[in-house]
């Protein structure tokens, strides 16, 4: 989670509705491989919400992730690991 990002949001894969967990991978501006993000629980807001081709925000060291449209609208999201080191 500590690294910075400013990218686009290439591809969502959700795989379970209660609650929603999703795999996030972002295209991140300068770099060459994807960033994923694995087994991340999120709100139902978050799956209303976010769709491929979003841009995508974070501060280094920051939980939370900004997700914008081509319109301008954002909403920050935290994002939490589903099974973190059980």
């Amino acid at each position: 989670m500590g690294k910075k990002i400013s990218g686009v949001l290439k591809r969502i894969n959700q795989y379970n509705n209660n609650p929603p967990k999703v795999v996030l991978s972002i295209t991140n501006k300068g770099e060459e491989l994807d960033i994923r993000y694995g087994a991340i629980c999120v709100e139902k807001e978050f799956v209303d919400f976010v769709q491929e081709g979003d841009s995508v925000f974070k501060t280094s060291g920051e939980k939370l992730m900004r997700f914008c449209k081509t319109n301008g609208n954002c909403r920050n999201f935290e994002l939490n690991f589903c099974d973190k080191f059980k």
